[in-house]
C-alpha cells in the first residue's frame, strides 16, 4: 500500500472514530483518541481537510459528545484543503440554537467561521439566517463575532428600522463598542437617513483580528496545495462589490488599505440597478430624480441633465470625471455647500492638525485631486483657500511643494490685503530665505497666480450674481473691494520683491528668465486678457534688468516696453471709441510720465550712447557729480559702456559683428556708430529682436538727436482722459 493510501486511510480512520462515538470518552490514557485527534491535526496542517471531513468534525465537535478540550482541537484543526461547504456553515448555525455546546465552544466556532469565511463556496442559504444571527446579540459574550459575522453578510434588504432601534439602543447600555459601531456604519452606507451618528474615526479597525496566526495557517496549507490565497475575492472586495454593484469602486481595493492611503470616499447611494424603484408619487408631481450611480456614460448625463442625484459620499466627486462635469454645472446649493464642508474638515484634518503627517501619501492624494478639480472648473474652491492660508503660516517650503504652488495658483481674487495676509506674507518670508531654483518657483506661482486672476476671476467679478451667471460654481466673495486695486498692488507688490532678490542673486540667468515671463505677462494684460488698464511694474526694475550681462534679458525687456506702447495706445483707443470709462487720476499721470522718462533712458542709453545724466532727476541713470568733474565726465567714454556696442551684455557680439565685417585692424569705436543699423541687423540674425523693435518702435530714422518729443511714447495729453482712479495707485 503506497504512502499517499496509508495517509487518506489514516485521516478516514481518524475522522470514523469520532463520528461513530456515542459517548463521552476518557481524554487521558486513551491512545486511540489521542491518535485519530493527532491524525487529524497532522493530515490538516499538511494537505487540510476535505469538505466532507470537515462538514462531519463540525458536527462531532459541535456536538458536545466530547470533552472540550477535544472539541477545541478538532475546530483548531478545520483547516480547508479547498473549499468550506455551506453546508458545514449551517450546522454551525445550527448547533448554536440547541445550546448543546458550551459557551466557549459556540464563541470558538463562530471565530472559525470568521477565519474561513472567504473560503466558503455559496453564501446564499448562510445569508438567509441573517435574522437568526441576529438574534444571538443578546448573548454579550458572543456580541463582537456576530457583530462581525453580520457586518459581512448584511445587504440593503437587511437593514430595517427595527434591527437599527435595537442596534443604538444596545449600544447605549454597553457604551461606545468599536463592534456595534461598525455594524451600525454598514447600516449607514445604506440608509444614511436611519443612522445619523456614526464615530468612524475613534477605531483603526471595528473589528481586530484574534486568530492572525490561525488564519496565516490556513493561506499557508492553500499556498501548499497550489491554490490562490483566496478562493475568488476577499471579504472586504466583496463587501465593495455590494455597496458598488455598477463597478464604480476605486480598484475594490481593500477599504482599510484604501483608507490609509486615500482619504478620497468611494461613490455610495442609496440605490443600485437592481433595486431602483420609481418614486409614483413625486414622478407624478414632476419631481424626478435619478441616482447618480445609475448613471454611466455622458448621454446619461444629457439625459437626466436636471435630476440627477448627488450621491451620499459627496468627496467622491474628486474621483469621478463625470460627476465633475454634473458639479460643474449645478445650481444645487446644498450640494455646494456639502462638498465645501466636506473639503475644508478633511482638508483641515489631513494637512493642518496631523502636526507629523505620519502619512504623507493621504494629503498627496487629497491635493494632487483638488488641484485637478480647480482646474477643471478653471476656478478656486474657496475651503481650499482658508485651510491652505492657515497652513502656509507654518510650512515650510518643502512639504507637497508642487501641488501647493499650484493650488496656490488657483487662489480667487480677494483684496490685497487679505491676499497678502493669506499668501503673499509667508511666500515673502520664504522667498528671501530660500535658494535660487525656490524663488524660480515662487515667481512662476505668482506668474500663474496673476493669470488666473485676470483671466477667470476678473471676468467674474464684473457680474452681480456669480452662482446666476453660470461663470462659476461657487458663491461670491463676501467682502468689497476694487478689483483693480486688488491686482495693481499685487503686481506692485511683487515687482519690488523680484526688484530686492535681483539686487541680492546679481544676474542669474534662470532667474531672470522666470521674471521676464512676468513681465511679459503685465505688459500684456489689457491686449490679451481684455483689462480696461496697464499696470507699469517699478521701474527700478527693468532698470535692474537693462543693465543684466545676458544678452536675451536686454532683449526681451526692450520687447517688454514695446508691448507697454502698444497696450497704451489700445487703452487710448478704446477711452476715445467709449468702450472704456474716462477718469481722471493724478496717479495714472505719474505712471505715464514715468513710462515716457523709462522710454527716454533706454534709448538714451542704447542709441545715443549717453546713460547717465546730472540734470534730470527724473532719470533711473540720474546721479549728482560737481561742476568741476563735469568736464572730465563728459571726455571720458564711461556714458558709452552701456550703449548698444560696449553694452557688457552685447560686448561679444560687437567682436564677432567686428571680426565678421573685415573690417580694419586700426578701426576706432566712433566709426562703429555708423553702423548701428546693421549691427541691428545682426542681433536679429542671433534671435535678439527685442533691441531692433525697441529702436523702430521709438526712434525715428535720420534723426540727428534725440530729444522728449521725439520719443514715440504715450503722450502726457492723455492724463486728460484716463480710466479708474484706483488702476495706477502706488
Amino acid at each position: 500500500m503506497s504512502s499517499r493510501k496509508r495517509s487518506a486511510k489514516g485521516i478516514n480512520d481518524a475522522v470514523k472514530f469520532f463520528v461513530d462515538a456515542t459517548t463521552r470518552q476518557k481524554f487521558k490514557g486513551n491512545e486511540e483518541l489521542l491518535w485519530a485527534l493527532e491524525c487529524i491535526e497532522e493530515t490538516s496542517l499538511k494537505t487540510g481537510l476535505s469538505p466532507d471531513h470537515i462538514t462531519a468534525l463540525v458536527d462531532v465537535a459541535a456536538s458536545g459528545i466530547q470533552v472540550e478540550t477535544v472539541c477545541k482541537r478538532i475546530i483548531k484543526a478545520l483547516i480547508p484543503q479547498s473549499v468550506v461547504p455551506e453546508k458545514a456553515a449551517l450546522s454551525v448555525i445550527s448547533w448554536l440554537c440547541t445550546r448543546k455546546p458550551s459557551i466557549n465552544i459556540q464563541c470558538l466556532l463562530l471565530r472559525w467561521l470568521l477565519v474561513i469565511y472567504e473560503y466558503i463556496d455559496t453564501r446564499d442559504d448562510l445569508h438567509a439566517m441573517y435574522g437568526v444571527l441576529f438574534h444571538f446579540l443578546h448573548y454579550r459574550i458572543m456580541t463582537p463575532y456576530i457583530c462581525h459575522l453580520l457586518y459581512l453578510l448584511t445587504r440593503k434588504e437587511d437593514v430595517k428600522l427595527f434591527r437599527v432601534r435595537f442596534l443604538i439602543q444596545y449600544q447605549k447600555d454597553m457604551g461606545p463598542q468599536a463592534f456595534l459601531t461598525g455594524l451600525l456604519s454598514i447600516y449607514r452606507h445604506y440608509y444614511p437617513s436611519l443612522v445619523h451618528v456614526v464615530n468612524t474615526r475613534s477605531y483603526k479597525s471595528f473589528f481586530p483580528s484574534y486568530d492572525r496566526k490561525w488564519s496565516a495557517t490556513v493561506r499557508q496549507v492553500r499556498e501548499q496545495n497550489g491554490l490562490s490565497p483566496t478562493v475568488d475575492m476577499s471579504w472586504e472586495k466583496a463587501l465593495l462589490e455590494r455597496l458598488h454593484p455598477t463597478g464604480q469602486a476605486i480598484d475594490l481595493m481593500p477599504s482599510r488599505k484604501r483608507r490609509k492611503i486615500d482619504p478620497i470616499p468611494v461613490i455610495h447611494s442609496l440605490t443600485s440597478k437592481t433595486n431602483y424603484k420609481r418614486d409614483t408619487l413625486a414622478h407624478s408631481l414632476g419631481i424626478r430624480t435619478v441616482p447618480f450611480i445609475l448613471i454611466h456614460s455622458f448621454k446619461d448625463v444629457l439625459d437626466n441633465l436636471d435630476s440627477i442625484e448627488f450621491p451620499s459620499q459627496i468627496g467622491a466627486v474628486l474621483r469621478s470625471d463625470t460627476l465633475k462635469h454634473v458639479m460643474s454645472y449645478t445650481k444645487d446649493h446644498i450640494a455646494e455647500a456639502r462638498f465645501q464642508f466636506w473639503v475644508a474638515e478633511t482638508l483641515q484634518e489631513e494637512l493642518v492638525d496631523t502636526l507629523k503627517q505620519k502619512n504623507k501619501e493621504r494629503a498627496t492624494t487629497l491635493l494632487r485631486l483638488l488641484k485637478l478639480f480647480s482646474d477643471f472648473l478653471q476656478e478656486g474652491i474657496p475651503a481650499v483657500d482658508i485651510v491652505m492660508s492657515e497652513y502656509l503660516q507654518t510650512w515650510n517650503g518643502q512639504h507637497f511643494k508642487h501641488v501647493i504652488f499650484k493650488l496656490i495658483s488657483r487662489f480667487r481674487l480677494y483684496s490685497f490685503s487679505t491676499l497678502n495676509r493669506a499668501v503673499l506674507e509667508p511666500l515673502r518670508k520664504l522667498f528671501f530665505t530660500s535658494s535660487i531654483y525656490f524663488k524660480c518657483q515662487v515667481i512662476m506661482c505668482l506668474t500663474d497666480l496673476l493669470r488666473n486672476h485676470t483671466a477667470n476671476e476678473w471676468p467674474r467679478s464684473l457680474e452681480v450674481n456669480d452662482t446666476d451667471s453660470g461663470l462659476c460654481l461657487f458663491s461670491k466673495v463676501s467682502e468689497e473691494f476694487s478689483s483693480i486695486d486688488g491686482i495693481v498692488s499685487f503686481v506692485t507688490f511683487v515687482s519690488k520683491m523680484i526688484l530686492v532678490a535681483c539686487v541680492s542673486d546679481s544676474h542669474n540667468a534662470l532667474f531672470e528668465l522666470c521674471v521676464l515671463d512676468f513681465l511679459d505677462l503685465v505688459s500684456n494684460l489689457h491686449k490679451e486678457y481684455h483689462l480696461p488698464f496697464v499696470v507699469l511694474v517699478e521701474p527700478r526694475l527693468l532698470e535692474r534688468l537693462l543693465i543684466s550681462s545676458h544678452p536675451m534679458t536686454v532683449s526681451r525687456v526692450c520687447s517688454v516696453m514695446c508691448r507697454y506702447k502698444e497696450n497704451f495706445n489700445m487703452v487710448k483707443a478704446a477711452q476715445k471709441s467709449g468702450d472704456i470709462e474716462v477718469v481722471q487720476n493724478r496717479e495714472e499721470i505719474k505712471m505715464i510720465r514715468s513710462c515716457n522718462q523709462l522710454i527716454i533712458d533706454f534709448c538714451n542709453t542704447l542709441w545715443r550712447f549717453k546713460a547717465f545724466t546730472s540734470t534730470d532727476k527724473g532719470s533711473i541713470f540720474y546721479w549728482y557729480r560737481e561742476e568741476t568733474d563735469k568736464e572730465n565726465f563728459d571726455d571720458s567714454p564711461v556714458e558709452e559702456n552701456l550703449s548698444l556696442f560696449r553694452h557688457p551684455a552685447l560686448l561679444p557680439y560687437t567682436i564677432r559683428y567686428v571680426y565678421k565685417t573685415q573690417l580694419e585692424p586700426g578701426i576706432k569705436f566712433a566709426d562703429l556708430k555708423n553702423m548701428k543699423r546693421d549691427f541691428l541687423n545682426y542681433l536679429d540674425h542671433n534671435h535678439f529682436t527685442g533691441l531692433s523693435q525697441f529702436i523702430a518702435s521709438f526712434i525715428r530714422n535720420k534723426t540727428p538727436s534725440l530729444t522728449t518729443t521725439q520719443v514715440m511714447g504715450i503722450s502726457q495729453t492723455m492724463s486728460a482722459s484716463r480710466h479708474d482712479s484706483s488702476a495706477f495707485g502706488f
